[in-house]
């Protein structure tokens, strides 16, 4: 082309020789499509267009230094796109464009880490790879070296960024195109069910695209194959496994189930409905949502559901756009199908199985909770949320729910009814929802009013008796027709049947079923004797069985009859053989002798219908009950404890490993240890038990020997395990519950004290059994209280292989539960009026919502905008500062940034966004009658309707922030209190200010108004509490004798103590109205951030700093007990409405539940009272010294666990200790207190120690920040130390005099963080590990010095984040390195090169056995075998060595298997583990002691 001076001239010569171009693109498209011959693709091609390249230039002029440079670099003037069927071929392709072309330049696209279309690619299915490439043509050819670009990328990228280019690009001067939208999202939900998808989706695709040559843009082709990949596209494993555990049962099969044994459904006989006003109304009108048809029974309500089913199956196949029919039969008899959870359940299955990219919405919450998300009274909870947000998927077209026998679920269903009646108005008017039931008044009062839709059958009697018609014409055809009855014989059953039906189709297929019975020439007598109406029918039914010719067969069939009737689900036929004591060879027919009363499916007996089951169940059936339904009931229970004693043992199903995961185990091996039979017997003996007489249960239960008792003591954790491996454990919370709620004069004190710790056992450990179910015999007894009626009964199955198991608590704790799932610090917990929730806010971004009484997790609730936690630029979290339950609980209202959130705490669901303060909200709290909403800021207070979500008021409050913010108990007053030391009084119903009360001298914390509104009790940073009148502003009085700030103040119930809470680590007790002292209470040892009265004002709780909840008596002033459990500072306590709870919310980010009547003895006078940061055995193994946050160090016997010595005089904590090599000397290091106001008397130093004698024997100060580590010579002589650079920090090695304490040197070279030191064993070496915590450290090195002249010896570069291990071979020709990437290095000291690199989470435990032929890495063994220049580590198995601990700290592993389960209160801050001797300290400051066997391996004996 020649030389060009500018963007005109190159755009003029381009447009001149454009037809050269075109040859190009001939020619390069020629060569593609010849290579590519074998691959399925779709090839695209183009020459640049004159003015769009001129454009182009022009926009990225500014790049250049002149446009001659920006001309030169233009390289896609041709550009050719190979478009692949199958996205796996880019690899092939890629291999062909490198054998066809010159490769100029290659890139991928999206650049790793690039966010397409705000969804993250999580697969190769985004990837595409961009060539720049020249022609394989000798330089005389025109245009030889012409850069062209080739793009490869799959069908489903180039669909993808068609769309994300159009809603991009060509829809900026408007809102895009909802269609757009809508195909985006369903393609992202393609891309989010995995790489199958994927495949799919280009196979189907290409074909529809190579009918056009030019790209098809948002087509209507490409919109409807991406719906109709959406709707086939497979599930990942994760999907499968999601959908397994939500399966109870295929609606679709239950209703194909119905179709077989109930009789046919007739065509016509149900059309009617069609036409019926209420159904048309409710299918074409969008305001009607809800259509109810109620009857009663027999009156044919299934198999009209059923025809209604198929009707409205054809209606939505024939309507445009995605839409789907779910619907569910309930069945009382059977408990899959009678629980709304179970409706639930079965609703979303057949929702996802049709449309799998619903899933996601599942995911959202199953990813978090797993199979327990289905489980449990809450589930029905989160469910509702699933479905909600399934029914608001942009997907979805018409959607219609129905379900059938609403009579026949639980109680609950009521709730689901509200539910569907309150959210209609929330959803698109295209979900419909259809159900029926009997007349029962509870379904009438919600759907039987005016402007709800129903049909009754009863006032359809005309249709129903012409639909009854056609039933009873075609049985007694059909009856013609196998017995060959003459016409008028069928004239005659006809007109019997049709007088006698009364309308009721059970009433004619019980008959006719009779009819087959009956011997040819009775069917006139037979008739004729049979009554009208289901009642008497059944009762002549019953009679017929009850009065057959043998009284065997007579007496077996009232067992069976029996037995399926009491029954608590249907039972398999072997199952009533065994329940009904009756050789199995007969039970068939035998059930064929009960006649017309029992159907059977599937090997499965079920009761014909559930008014059979009613009329059987009525207390006047003492013919079939002979001894009375309470004494079967307890027969029952016998059979049930007979059944479960034969056949449970521990480990039950031989699975060995004490930490195996009941997902790992067979449920084929379940199924043949636990037969059917005993399944039922463990999940419903109790159920029986509560049905007995009186008389009965005192027999079980009472009297001496009982059974329940003599039960318990042989196979209560058998009977757990059973059900954790039937996943069923939930029930035995419920079956602890139900013996706890009954009377205690029907039990033995022994029984009603075992039942009591049984309850305990089961809330301590239930979520470890139901993970593994085998930790019963391990955790769960080694951890229980030593008083545990448990332990002490089942202490010989306690495994072997623990030979010294670790001391758990004498008794069992206050803490009766832990709420787990925060991720950050609690701020605040409060409970529901009616005490039924808990909600806590965090640090974390989110509010929780908890079952209080289970422990359970409801809701997880985070900003409404945007469903996810709000950031800081900065990449933390925004905290939920404060959070308030409406006085009637039907709100909860959470501080987020700058808005407030309004949630249905029941749903979960958001209920609106509070927008408009201007800076971050502080404190929500509701008025008394709910109907105000107060709000506060920095510096503002605003008022709120939160029904309307209308502002009411704003006033600009106080000039700094507003640390409280309260309601007088008549609501007449809002109350106040800032930074800016003053408080403010507002009217919140005139909505006016009433005035400031100013006399405090620093902020204010806190402000309490008494319980009769005459007085205002505030606290401040001036160490005063003040008393106000806040009618007339009047100073009352000032309290003064705290020394420190006031951060917590509270009146009693009946307003005559006042309790403060200050940072001096002190509580004082106060008479309100004489301003007097009563008392102090002492005992915390740090700040008290709160204080809460009792509901009877009997008891005072204090939360604090030390990580302790103390309990007082406020009258006598004394101490209660202590309640510790929390490993970090307690923010926040409260109390439940019946006092017999306490809640309390920690910097640990954990809710603790406490019984603050019971004193806690969980802490002994020996353990840390803070977190412990280090461990450390003696070179011999003779001593231990554990260092702690609580500022002092510990020697122990490491054998027996006792104390020997408590080392005192650091004043912040101790970070670090080492003992001398001959044991003779011990120094500790400390460091930095951050829960402390200031730095300047920080105490950074060294102390020596006697750790034999616990004399101190020096003291050695030179870093100027927090020292972290420390350890000896092999000599004793030198002391090294590292400081970190916090605050002042050097990032330096410090050499001592250990003997004299002077300083021998300083160490530099690292640039971060110094965290590990270590001698080589001949002293001639010091090595360093450094590394900040951040992912991508600058400094992840080990270095090595000569100790003696502080020269480096070089440094082992390599990890890619923090070295936090560093240790020496004995003969010190290797180091081992461990670091937060996840690799543990091998390195030759002396060459310093890697021998090896090890893939391993390092958990904390890393040490050369005495002759260095192993390494021994967190329980991991490896043999070494040196060469000069590498090294050989094989991994070997072994029981001595093979302890170990896992890298989230909850198990102690071996040979990497979990084999015991850690409490959240035990789980390690630092450890050491020798061999088979493990040594924890926790976070909480306990210590365990535990020696496991060196030749038994951990297996269940």
């Amino acid at each position: 082309m020649g030389s060009v001076e500018s963007i005109s001239d190159f755009v003029a010569v381009f447009r001149r020789d454009r037809s050269q171009y075109e040859l190009v693109e001939k020619d390069v498209e020629f060569l593609c499509k010849n290579a590519l011959q074998n691959i399925d693709f779709l090839w695209q091609s183009r020459v640049k267009a004159p003015d769009s390249l001129e454009v182009k230039l022009k926009a990225r002029n500014d790049k250049y230094k002149n446009e001659s440079a920006n001309v030169a670099d233009a390289c896609d003037l041709v550009a050719g796109r190979v478009i692949l069927a199958r996205w796996l071929d880019i690899q092939k392709v890629e291999t062909i464009v490198r054998g066809t072309f010159n490769i100029v330049n290659r890139s991928q696209h999206p650049k790793p880490g690039r966010d397409i279309g705000n969804l993250q690619a999580r697969f190769r299915g985004y990837d595409g790879l961009h060539f720049y490439v020249t022609r394989q043509v000798p330089p005389s050819v025109p245009l030889s070296n012409l850069v062209i670009e080739i793009q490869v990328m799959s069908a489903f990228m180039w669909a993808f960024s068609i769309l994300d280019h159009d809603i991009t690009y060509k829809k900026l001067s408007g809102e895009p195109d909802k269609g757009l939208l809508q195909s985006l999202d369903l393609l992202k939900g393609i891309a989010n069910v995995g790489e199958k998808g994927l495949q799919i989706f280009d196979a189907q695709f290409l074909p529809a695209a190579k009918l056009s040559s030019q790209q098809i843009g948002a087509s209507p082709e490409l919109h409807a194959t991406i719906r109709s990949v959406a709707a086939e596209v497979g599930l990942d494993e994760n999907d499968k496994q999601c959908l397994r555990d939500l399966r109870l049962t295929d609606p679709r099969d239950d209703k194909s189930r119905i179709e077989i044994s109930k009789d046919q459904l007739l065509k016509g006989s149900c059309s009617w409905v069609f036409e019926d006003r209420a159904y048309t109304d409710w299918w074409t009108r969008e305001d009607s949502r809800l259509l109810w048809i109620h009857g009663d029974p027999g009156k044919g309500k299934t198999m009209m559901m059923i025809a209604l089913i198929s009707e409205i199956e054809r209606k939505l196949e024939s309507s445009p756009g995605s839409n789907v029919l779910t619907y569910f039969f309930c069945e009382n008899t059977n408990p899959d199908l009678n629980t709304t959870i179970s409706v639930l359940r079965g609703l979303i299955y057949l929702l996802i199985d049709q449309e799998k990219i619903l899933i996601r919405h599942l995911r959202k919450r199953y990813d978090t909770v797993g199979k327990r998300l289905f489980e449990g009274l809450n589930s029905q909870y989160a469910l509702l949320d699933v479905l909600l947000n399934i029914l608001k998927d942009p997907s979805l077209g018409r959607v219609c729910l129905m379900i059938d026998a609403l009579d026949e679920c639980d109680s609950r269903i009521n709730g689901l009814l509200e539910w569907i009646i309150e959210r209609n108005s929330e959803i698109s008017p295209k979900i419909k929802w259809l159900v029926t039931s009997r007349n029962e008044p509870a379904f009438t009062e919600r759907l039987g009013h005016g402007q709800q839709l129903h049909t009754s059958l009863e006032l359809n009697s005309s249709h129903v008796t012409r639909a009854v018609t056609i039933f009873i014409d075609y049985k007694v055809r059909e009856l013609a027709g196998l017995k060959f009855y003459n016409s008028k014989l069928q004239a005659f059953i006809t007109d019997s049947l049709l007088q006698k039906a009364e309308g009721t189709f059970l009433w004619v297929a019980l008959v006719c079923k009779e009819l087959r019975r009956a011997r040819r020439g009775k069917e006139r007598a037979f008739l004729q004797a049979t009554p009208a109406g289901l009642v008497p029918l059944y009762e002549r039914m019953l009679n017929q069985v009850l009065h057959q010719g043998d009284e065997n067969d007579i007496e077996s069939c009232r067992r069976i009859l029996c037995s399926i009737t009491l029954a608590f689900r249907p039972l398999r036929l072997k199952e009533i053989a065994v329940f009904a004591t009756i050789p199995e060879s007969e039970i068939e027919i035998l059930v064929d002798y009960c006649g017309s009363f029992i159907t059977i499916r599937e090997e499965t007996a079920y009761l014909i219908h559930q008014s059979a089951k009613d009329y059987l169940s009525d207390s006047k059936r003492s013919d079939v009950f002979i001894s009375g339904q309470g004494k079967e009931h307890a027969d029952k229970v016998g059979l049930c404890l007979e059944f479960m004693s034969g056949t449970l043992m521990m480990d039950v199903c031989d699975v060995k490993l004490p930490g195996t995961r009941l997902s790992d185990i067979d449920e084929s091996r379940i199924g043949a240890r636990i037969p059917f039979h005993a399944q039922y017997a463990c999940l419903y003996w109790v159920d029986h038990l509560q049905q007995a007489s009186d008389t009965e249960q005192e027999i079980l239960m009472m009297r001496e020997g009982c059974r329940v008792i003599e039960f318990f003591q042989r196979h209560f954790l058998h009977w757990l395990e059973a059900l954790s491996l039937i996943r069923k454990m939930s029930e035995a919370v419920v079956a602890m519950a139900s013996l706890c709620s009954m009377t205690k004069s029907r039990m033995s004190t022994d029984l009603f004290s075992f039942v009591q710790d049984a309850r305990r056992f089961i809330l301590e450990f239930r979520s470890v059994i139901e993970t593994a179910p085998l930790q019963l015999y391990s955790s769960a007894l080694v951890f229980s209280p030593g008083t545990s009626i448990v332990k002490r009964l089942f202490s010989d199955q306690l495994l072997k292989w623990i030979e010294v198991a670790p001391k758990g608590e004498n008794m069992w704790t206050s803490s009766i539960k832990t709420l787990e799932g925060h991720s950050d610090k609690v701020y605040e917990v409060i409970i529901s009026p009616d005490g039924k929730l808990l909600a806590s806010a965090s640090r974390d971004g989110t509010l929780r919502l908890w079952n209080p009484i289970t422990g359970d997790s409801l809701h997880t609730l985070q900003d409404c905008t945007r469903g996810i936690p709000l950031r800081t630029p900065h990449g933390a979290y925004l905290p939920v500062k404060s959070v308030a339950f409406s006085p009637d609980g039907q709100l909860v209202a959470s501080a987020l940034n700058k808005t407030v959130n309004l949630w249905n705490p029941i749903s979960g669901h958001s209920r609106g966004i509070l927008d408009g303060h201007s800076g971050p909200i502080e404190k929500v709290v509701f008025s008394p009658n709910g109907q105000v909403l107060a709000s506060a800021d920095d510096v503002n207070v605003r008022l709120w309707d939160p029904i309307t979500e209308e502002l009411q008021k704003r006033f600009h409050a106080h000039w700094g922030s507003i640390t409280a913010l309260v309601f007088s108990h008549d609501g007449q007053l809002l109350v106040s209190a800032s930074r800016d030391t003053t408080i403010g009084l507002w009217d919140p119903i005139r909505r006016i200010s009433r005035g400031k009360l100013e006399g405090h001298k620093s902020r204010v914390n806190t402000v309490v108004i008494s319980p009769d509104g005459h007085l205002l009790a505030s606290g401040s940073d001036d160490n005063t509490i003040r008393l106000w009148d806040p009618k007339t502003k009047d100073l009352r009085g000032t309290l003064e004798g705290h020394l420190s700030a006031i951060n917590g103040v509270v009146f009693s119930p009946d307003g005559q103590l006042l309790a403060s809470a200050s940072n001096d680590h002190s509580i004082k007790i106060w008479d309100p109205n004489t301003k007097d002292l009563r008392g102090t209470l002492e005992g915390h040892f740090d700040w008290v951030n709160s204080v809460a009265f009792s509901p009877d004002g009997r008891l005072l709780a204090s939360a604090s700093n030390d990580n302790s909840i103390r309990i007082w008596d406020p009258v006598a002033r004394k101490s209660r007990g202590t309640l510790q459990g929390h490993s970090e500072a307690v923010e926040n306590i409260v109390f439940s409405i019946d006092g017999l709870v306490l809640a309390s919310a920690s910097h640990d980010h954990t809710i603790r539940l406490w019984d603050p009547i019971t004193e806690d003895s969980q802490t002994t006078f020996e353990d840390h009272s803070d977190k412990v940061n280090a461990v450390l055995l003696s070179r011999d193994h003779k001593l231990l010294a554990t260092a702690s946050d609580d500022n002092t160090i510990k020697i122990w016997d490491p054998v027996t666990g006792d104390l020997r010595h408590t080392l005192e005089g650091h004043s912040n904590p101790v970070n670090a200790v080492d003992f001398s090599l001959d044991g003779q000397l011990l120094a500790s290091a400390s460091g930095h207190d951050y829960m402390k106001d200031s730095i300047a008397t920080d105490d950074h130093s060294i102390r020596l120690w006697n750790p034999k004698t616990g004399e101190s024997l020096g003291k050695l100060v030179g870093h100027s920040d927090c020292i972290d580590t420390v350890a000896f010579s092999p000599d004793g002589k030198l002391l090294a130390s590292t400081s970190s650079k916090i605050i002042f920090g050097d990032n330096s090695v410090m050499l001592w005099d250990s003997f004299t304490g002077k300083p021998r040197g300083i160490l530099n070279g690292h640039s971060e963080q110094v965290n590990v030191v270590v001698f080589s064993p001949d002293g001639q070496l010091l090595a360093s590990g450094s590394g900040d915590d951040s992912t991508k450290s600058s400094d992840s090195t080990v270095r090595l010095w000569n100790p003696t002249t502080g020269e480096s010896q070089g440094t082992l570069e390599g990890h890619s984040r923090r070295v936090v291990s560093v240790v020496f071979s004995p003969d010190g020709q290797s180091l081992a390195s461990a670091s937060d990437d996840d690799t543990v290095r091998l390195w030759h000291t002396k060459k310093k090169i890697l021998l090896q690199q090890i893939q391993h989470q390092h958990a904390g435990n890393i040490y050369f056995n005495d002759d260095g032929s192993r390494l021994v890495l967190d329980g991991r063994i490896f043999e070494i075998a040196l060469a000069s220049s590498t090294a050989f580590l094989q991994e070997r198995t072994s029981t001595a060595g093979s302890y170990g601990m896992s890298f989230d700290n909850q198990w102690v592993t071996w040979r990497g298997h979990n084999i015991l389960w850690l409490p959240f209160n035990r789980r390690q801050s630092a450890y050491s583990l020798r061999e088979n001797v493990l040594i924890m300290g926790s976070n909480g400051g306990r210590m365990t002691f535990a020696r496991f066997s060196s030749t038994i391996p951990p297996f269940s004996q």
